[in-house]
């Protein structure tokens, strides 16, 4: 079970710079790369809708319909990168949030019908 997971990273990066109304390029990049040397790792080549290609458990994706962070194209982006075993919910009004927190009997429904079907 995932919530409001991005794509990759230069994706989530850059809606991030959209929206305080700052460029996308090349700042995102540059930010992007700086984090991955201090970190260590390739940061501009995380992609999850790549990893997300080799799970063959089944998932539920959480996704506010208007997050500005992780857009609702994004989340069906990576949905059908974990193909038929996935299963996208999007939790109408939400944002990037906490679904348990701002919408708990939804959030409930959503993991426990999941957690029925997969039993």
């Amino acid at each position: 079970m995932l919530e409001s997971v991005f794509d990759t990273m230069e994706n989530t990066v850059g809606n991030r710079f959209d929206t305080v109304g700052l460029p996308r390029w090349p700042l995102a990049r540059l930010l992007i790369f700086r984090g991955g040397v201090i970190a260590g790792f390739d940061a501009i080549e995380h992609d999850t809708v790549r990893y997300a290609l080799s799970v063959e458990t089944p998932a539920l994706l959480l996704n506010g319909d208007e997050d500005p962070r992780v857009t609702p194209a994004q989340a069906r982006a990576l949905t059908a990168a974990f193909g038929s075993n996935a299963r996208l919910h999007f939790v109408p009004g939400a944002g990037h949030d906490l679904f348990s927190a701002v919408a708990p009997g939804e959030w409930r429904e959503a993991v426990c019908g999941f957690l029925d079907a997969h039993r």
